[in-house]
């Protein structure tokens, strides 16, 4: 099942709009200090278990490895209980620790860091351990949705709408396990704050408190001094679309077009991303860098021995700036990445394929700049998880020499591209875009992958 994520505001706990500036003050306060307070905790609880798990890899590969002997997996769990325990001691009596639920969710998040790939590197000496910072976002296992959230199922958060309050977030946020008054972890109702969600946000809402979509683990945290709670969820692939056997959309993406599409099967199905939209980009990087270099020397006559009090606003300007340019490149990239795959959806494509890019910052003659510049492996994701919320596959292929082959003879030569968007084939004199060119050869690579993939298939069964 496709998973998604919705983002939340969240208010303080009993939030009033009929309160004064004060009382409205003193509640964000409030909020943001218990939000701090458990993340410094969580970011506890998972250095704890990355230096454990560090250990482990350590004295397996010292002594396990050699001597035959086994040494015991971490239990995330286990070492949540102990660093619940020793937080408890250290605090004072009256401030509260983050629940068991809470500590065991970011225990797994720890080890979940350094498996797969990741573990793979930890073991050969290529990547060192990771580390979490005091504000580190929170994990939240899910209770669930419903018109009434109930305290007592498993989890340790849910979504409801309550009459007379709207639309909250339920989280067991607090444990007093070393208090000898325990009764449990201590619910706390957020309200959301429903009047900056989208319609499509709201449409999010109805849908996983009707049962349509399931709702998942969530995190919560603290970014430009706003409380966000960030919610995934889950629902069945859609499968209701006419399909035509064998089409692929092949997608090249460029500088000057960010994104040309072409089908496997029909010369003129084609679909082009633009200039505007990169010329778009170009602008706003190049607003961005300018902005940058006026704050960067606005910086310069600051040194250690000589800070003034606006120093910290010219550094929070660069950040600001940062911030915004992410936000552009991530806007831009879901726009790009709907329109893709809006497109192979009505032209009931089986398949998208895109250039795999691992490794393409160390080929020749790419354009280092602008790939490390923008985002094109979030676009690939963002690809990637839009198609499979409408049942098509995307493939990665192979993409090296695509720009250099003719889509029509197959021949291959550095000579076919004469420049950036002409291409032509000294073999049969095949003349086009050169982007499209290199799109339907992506989209004939995936092909292959295609077929291979239900060859496979056919021959398991």
């Amino acid at each position: 099942m496709p998973a998604k994520v919705v983002r939340l505001k969240l208010l303080p706990p009993s939030y009033s709009q009929d309160w004064d500036k004060e009382q409205k003050r003193e509640a964000w306060r409030e909020m943001k200090r218990m939000i701090q307070d458990a993340a410094w905790q969580v970011a506890r609880v998972k250095n704890t278990v990355i230096t454990k798990e560090g250990l482990r890899v350590f004295e397996t590969k010292a002594e396990g490895k050699n001597s035959g002997k086994k040494i015991p997996y971490v239990k995330p769990y286990e070492i949540a209980k102990e660093i619940l325990a020793i937080i408890g001691h250290e605090l004072d009596k009256g401030k509260p620790v983050i629940s068991g639920k809470m500590a065991g969710a970011a225990a797994r998040h720890a080890l979940d860091s350094v498996s797969g790939s990741h573990g793979k590197d930890l073991w050969k000496g290529n990547r060192s351990l990771p580390s979490f910072r005091r504000d580190t976002h929170i994990n939240l296992p899910c209770n669930g949705a419903s018109m009434y959230p109930d305290s007592k199922t498993s989890g340790a958060y849910s979504i409801g709408n309550l009459k007379g309050i709207g639309w909250i977030a339920k989280v067991g946020m607090w444990s007093r396990k070393h208090s000898p008054d325990y009764t449990g972890p201590t619910q706390i109702i957020f309200p959301i704050r429903t009047g900056r969600l989208s319609p499509s946000q709201k449409a999010i809402l109805e849908r996983i408190l009707s049962g349509e979509y399931r709702l998942g683990e969530a995190t919560l945290g603290l970014k430009n001094g706003e409380v966000y709670l960030n919610c995934s969820y889950n629902f069945e692939k859609s499968t209701g679309r006419q399909i035509v056997t064998g089409r692929v959309i092949g997608v090249d993406v460029g500088m000057k077009k960010v994104a040309v599409c072409a089908a496997s099967d029909k010369e003129y199905l084609r679909l082009t991303i633009h200039d505007e939209v990169a010329e778009s980009i170009r602008r706003h990087r190049a607003k961005m860098q300018r902005l940058r270099r006026e704050a960067g020397r606005a910086l310069r006559p600051y040194t250690d021995k000589r800070k003034g009090h606006g120093v910290k606003n010219k550094v929070r300007t660069l950040d600001v700036l940062s911030g915004r340019e992410r936000d552009f490149q991530k806007t831009v990239n879901h726009q790009v990445s709907a329109a893709i795959v809006a497109f192979a959806k009505h032209n009931g494509a089986e398949g998208i394929a895109m250039e795999d890019l691992t490794g393409i910052y160390e080929r020749g003659g790419i354009p280092q700049r602008w790939l490390r510049r923008w985002a094109y492996f979030e676009l690939q994701q963002f690809v990637e998880y839009k198609a499979e919320e409408v049942g098509i596959e995307v493939f990665q292929v192979e993409a090296r020499y695509t720009s250099q082959t003719c889509s029509k003879c197959g021949h291959k030569a550095k000579e076919n591209r004469k420049s950036q968007a002409k291409f032509e084939c000294v073999e049969c004199g095949h003349k086009e875009n050169a982007d499209l060119n290199a799109a339907r050869n992506i989209a004939a690579l995936g092909f292959k992958k295609l077929e291979a993939q239900k060859e496979k298939e056919d021959n398991n069964n």
